[in-house]
């Protein structure tokens, strides 16, 4: 489980344990069902979360390919890690 805090909105993104799943909650609301948002998920066996950070009215991070059991090598012919950004939903 990954997680970022905005101060500034007092927001917090995280992922579920197997870092598939992206979730948001503004921690100025009780911490229940309807007051948490997945925002984004993954196929786990291909991709997870591998890093966050949020500031100012956004977030950003790193997306990662899985590596198999077999092997710990990245696949060279295809893109194995990518930066996003999300601005705009801190507010």
């Amino acid at each position: 489980m990954m997680y970022a805090r905005n101060y500034e909105g007092n927001i917090l993104v995280f992922t579920n344990w197997n870092r598939n799943k992206l979730y948001c909650w503004n921690m100025d609301t009780p911490y229940e069902e309807e007051n948490v948002d997945l925002l984004s998920t993954l196929d786990e066996t291909q991709y997870k979360f591998s890093a966050l950070e949020a500031s100012g009215n956004g977030f950003f991070g790193l997306m990662q390919r899985t590596l198999n059991s077999t092997s710990s090598k990245f696949n060279e012919s295809k893109y194995n890690i990518w930066f996003f950004s999300v601005t705009g939903i801190m507010n």
